[in-house]
């Protein structure tokens, strides 16, 4: 192609120089002096030559073309190059300390030995020094130790004050008088001596009414923390007496017009006392149905629901009282502290169902602190080769279960809740 280029270069050159030529010639033989018209007959016969002749030169177009054809064969050989990322500096977070590791592992090492529970065999179950080592000995120091019971027993002993020579019973308006003045220890020796006082309507108004009625908020929170420490000090024998149970029901009436003013903001514990005293008071019946519900579905083993079940008893008990379900939330943990309560008393009936020797746990355990806790693991730990010989493999490890999350110390109410739901209500 390039050779052909040149050839056709060449022709044109020699056509441009005839015409060169021809225009020298003439100009060489004739003077400028003549007329223009002969300049002008020589060029019109000279004109059509030169045009046959003569073509335009493009070699330097066809070499630029060539040129650029080749960097563009030498360009699609090379990689491509991506475009370059705009620059955005950050921050990595930094990784946790090695204490907050640790502490964190050790939050789960409770729940890791619950879970392995599930995944001991049966011979395991049998042997005698697995049921020492998890029964007696506390594996963590998240699990208190059976020998805790006597000396909770020992502390929670009611204190008897010794009443004054001379004591007079007070009248309504005393107290009514050291409500108004503040007087802290008059209402004290009241609380001591003579408790019924404080629970007495003159005028279809008590002591709390008064109280609160007056804008004495700070007495009337005073007398509520009398009457739970009143209702905290009950033994099991007093729940005979038709006198405590007068003075529940008081309590109970008291409770529930301080909820429907409000007084629950500035107590916290109110709504709980108040739930406390309707089981107390008149709450056995229901109590009862409910034990035996649990105790039907731990007794159904793997297709049973036993933490469903206790759970909506008690919310159901417990919003009929209120009248008002989203009172329920301000109690959540006396909630999850009874569902746990429920579950245990229903595993021990079905204990009793099965061993003779097993005697009941005290109902009115139910819902405070954490008794139920201690009589399930005392009088667990007691029969427990009767539980190992008449018990089946199931329920022995609903026991086993129940027993060490509820004695887990590093965990809350809630999260024992969620362990016993997902270890016994799963499928």
């Amino acid at each position: 192609m390039a050779a052909e280029c040149l050839d056709r270069g060449a022709k044109e050159n020699r056509a441009a120089g005839l015409m060169h030529a021809s225009t020298t010639k003439y100009t060489a033989t004739h003077s400028f002096d003549e007329p223009i018209s002969g300049l002008c007959s020589c060029l019109v016969t000279l004109l059509p030559l030169a045009i046959r002749k003569m073509q335009f030169n493009h070699i330097f177009l066809l070499q630029d073309i060539e040129f650029r054809q080749h960097e563009r064969r030498r360009a699609n050989s090379r990689p491509v190059p991506r475009a370059r990322l705009s620059s955005d500096c950050c921050l990595p977070k930094s990784l946790p300390s090695l204490t907050m590791i640790g502490r964190q592992a050790k939050e789960q090492i409770p729940r890791t030995e619950v879970k392995l529970l599930r995944h001991h065999s049966t011979s395991s179950m049998d042997s005698h020094s697995s049921s020492n080592s998890s029964d007696d000995v506390p594996v963590s120091p998240s699990q208190p130790r059976s020998g805790d019971h006597s000396n909770k027993k020992k502390a929670v002993v009611r204190p008897q004050p010794v009443r004054p020579r001379g004591w007079k019973e007070p009248e309504h308006w005393e107290v009514v008088q050291a409500i108004e003045r503040r007087d802290v220890v008059r209402l004290s020796e009241i609380r001591d001596h003579s408790f019924h006082v404080l629970l007495r309507r003159v005028n279809n108004t008590s002591p709390l009414e008064h109280a609160m009625r007056i804008g004495h908020t700070d007495m009337a929170v005073l007398i509520l923390g009398m009457f739970s420490r009143w209702i905290n000090y009950l033994d099991e024998e007093d729940f005979a007496r038709k006198k405590v149970m007068i003075n529940l029901n008081a309590i109970r009436v008291n409770l529930r017009f301080a909820i429907s003013r409000g007084l629950q903001h500035n107590q916290p514990d109110l709504i709980s006392s108040y739930l406390q005293t309707i089981v107390m008071s008149h709450g056995e019946s229901w109590l009862k149905t409910a034990i035996a519900d649990v105790s039907r579905e731990v007794g159904l083993g793997c297709e049973g629901r036993p933490v469903e079940t206790a759970i909506n008893s008690i919310k159901n008990f417990f919003t009929k009282e209120l009248s008002k379900a989203e009172s329920i939330l301000a109690v959540d943990e006396y909630v999850a502290n009874a569902g746990c309560d429920l579950l245990m008393l229903g595993a021990w009936t079905q204990v009793m169902h099965r061993i003779p020797s097993a005697q009941p746990i005290p109902l009115h355990y139910f819902a405070r602190d954490d008794r139920i806790y201690q009589e399930f693991a005392d009088r667990r730990r007691r029969l427990r080769d009767e539980c190992r010989a008449h018990l089946t493999k199931k329920l022995q490890w609903q026991m086993k279960v129940m027993k060490k999350t509820v004695g887990i110390r590093a965990y809350g109410i809630q999260q024992k809740l969620e362990i016993l739901k997902e270890e016994l209500d799963r499928k």
